[in-house]
């Protein structure tokens, strides 16, 4: 692919789809069950990841999971906006 896996967007692009792809296509239990162990393997490093275990770095991916959780966060309330207005508009050329 076009952009390194250490990069910034790359990292922010990682966990954006994947928390989207939990609260679209999952139930809550099994989103929060989704997420935590997104957090213990690519947060933590615990096995299968296997990343490392330096503090510096766990606070920098927690920061990245934080930042994807609220990007997908902004990006489902951003389509059902989107989504209502459009019927909205719909019903405004029905009159």
């Amino acid at each position: 692919h076009d952009i390194s896996t250490k990069s910034l967007k790359y990292q922010m692009t990682f966990y954006h789809n994947h928390f989207l792809m939990g609260l679209n296509n999952l139930t809550i239990s099994q989103a929060a069950r989704f997420f935590s162990r997104l957090f213990d393997c690519h947060v933590l490093g615990r096995p299968p990841c296997h990343k490392s275990g330096s503090p510096i770095k766990i606070v920098t991916r927690f920061g990245f999971y934080v930042l994807g959780f609220l990007n997908a966060i902004a990006t489902v309330i951003c389509s059902l906006w989107d989504n209502g207005q459009t019927y909205t508009r719909q019903d405004e050329v029905q009159r």
